[in-house]
């Protein structure tokens, strides 16, 4: 199933990332997950992909 862009199906997450950031930049992601009605780890694995796919 399609939905939006994105994959509706449940994805296999399995793996954790961890990164430090300052208080600043956190607040900054946080704002902006929340004007898209998305968690801060769904927002940065959205970027992350929307980047990646930039890239190829």
């Amino acid at each position: 199933m399609y939905i939006c862009g994105m994959n509706a199906e449940k994805e296999n997450k399995d793996t954790t990332i961890t990164f430090r950031t300052s208080e600043e930049m956190k607040k900054k992601i946080e704002r902006m997950a929340a004007k898209e009605s998305r968690t801060v780890s769904n927002f940065i694995v959205y970027v992350l992909e929307k980047i990646i796919k930039e890239k190829k």
